[in-house]
């Protein structure tokens, strides 16, 4: 029966939208009232019978967060919906599901589990810097998690959740947290929603500002829960690259985030670590990695490549460089240097999404796809607004398609002229 019971509120992860809940009022709940967020992740110091009724009573979900191995017992007692486990640590918990976010190099390990998590993530957004920071593409550096998230989806092929919070002492505009929002979403994944301390507080305390910029937040999170459907179809686009944790699968601006900043539609491919970095078109290996090239050396802690380490991954870049130029391998972004796309088609070939996420703090504007494929319809998709028609004409290979603005994420729905 427990087993039972365990494996049912597991199989309701895939509905749960998730958030670090830093409160344990029983009346703070009323500030959720009506937004898209139902599973609260809530530190061992805000358990309490009286909030979990509450939660309860109002359908959300709460798990109990563990920086160690103590205190499952109680999260049982409690009849939590699951432990969180932040953190490379066990912890026995009879009767109770566990929910683990790991480190990035421990997310193989996750592989099968319904829900794989990592507290690792960088804040999402374009690097800022005294001087310009750019990859061996020359492109703008921005800071995502999307090719990790993609890439853990692969290999797990399960739920994915972000769990990297605001960095200590940070106050962020609100442009970041949808940023943060939409990275993960980007990638198929979660972002579980953090708020800085600041912020937190002021929520709490009912803040006019920080309300309105909280309905922001929840704007975009149930536009991507109104699109679900979008995490259960496939990667869309002729290009991936076959590589391993070893291979820094596991490093954000690694290989796959370096082909993504230049609108090349790619997706992760599962490799053994001495099979090196692959990269396929249409399934067969088009370019491989140098001889004896290897990826950076990278710490235990680290999941960002460092600036000193960016000159080595030349030689992967001028491979994948002799694939991609001037091909149409499922996309082509125009005048979006700071926006990363990720395309998705149904099984049948019928409908495509393509996401959008602009990294700046201001709209980007006047942007021009080309799409490969037979569609003849196009519809673009942005939050709290309804549908637009967008004029859809050829051009080699496919059709073309002009935006004239978007802010943080926006999509972009096509219907095939036939069935694919």
């Amino acid at each position: 029966m427990i087993a039972s019971a365990v494996a049912l509120t597991l199989a309701s992860a895939a509905t749960w939208v998730p958030m670090r809940w830093l409160s344990g009022d029983p009346a703070s709940l009323e500030l959720l009232a009506g937004s898209p967020v139902n599973c609260l992740l809530v530190e061992r110091e805000h358990w309490s019978p009286e909030f979990v009724r509450a939660a309860r009573e109002r359908r959300f979900a709460v798990l109990g967060v563990l920086h160690s191995g103590e205190g499952a017992g109680e999260a049982a007692r409690l009849g939590l919906d699951a432990l969180v486990l932040e953190g490379d640590f066990q912890a026995r918990a009879e009767g109770i599901p566990v929910i683990r976010l790991a480190s990035r190099r421990r997310l193989a390990a996750l592989a099968g589990e319904p829900v794989a998590g990592t507290w690792q993530g960088v804040w999402p957004g374009l690097r800022v810097a005294e001087s310009p920071v750019a990859g061996p593409t020359a492109a703008p550096w921005l800071d995502t998690n999307s090719g990790l998230v993609k890439f853990a989806r692969e290999i797990g092929g399960g739920i994915v959740w972000m769990g990297n919070r605001p960095p200590p002492g940070s106050i962020y505009p609100i442009a970041r947290y949808l940023q943060a929002v939409a990275d993960a979403a980007l990638g198929g994944g979660h972002w579980i929603v953090a708020l800085d301390a600041d912020m937190n507080r002021r929520l709490l305390a009912g803040d006019a500002r920080v309300m309105s910029e909280w309905r922001r937040i929840c704007e975009l999170l149930r536009f991507f829960e109104d699109h679900a459907d979008w995490r259960r179809m496939r990667p869309y686009g002729r290009l991936a690259v076959a590589q391993s944790f070893e291979d820094g699968g596991f490093v954000s601006g690694g290989v796959l985030d370096m082909i993504a900043v230049q609108h090349v539609p790619v997706r992760p491919a599962q490799a053994k670590p001495s099979e090196g970095v692959r990269i396929l078109v249409d399934g067969k290996v088009a370019a491989t990695a140098p001889e004896g090239w290897q990826f950076p050396m990278m710490g235990a802690e680290e999941f960002v490549l460092r600036k000193e380490d960016l000159p080595k991954l030349d030689p992967i870049w001028k491979a994948v460089r002799e694939v991609v130029e001037g091909k149409n391998l499922g996309v082509r972004v125009f005048n979006a240097p700071s926006l990363l796309t990720s395309p998705l088609v149904s099984g049948d070939g019928s409908k495509l999404a393509l996401l959008l996420v602009n990294y700046t703090g201001y709209p980007a504007e006047a942007i021009t796809l080309h799409v490969a494929g037979k569609w003849n319809k196009a519809a673009l998709l942005t939050p709290n607004q309804p549908p637009k028609d967008l004029e859809i004409y050829p051009v080699r290979d496919g059709v073309g398609l002009e935006i004239e603005r978007i802010g943080v994420a926006a999509a972009v729905e096509l219907e095939a002229a036939e069935r694919r």
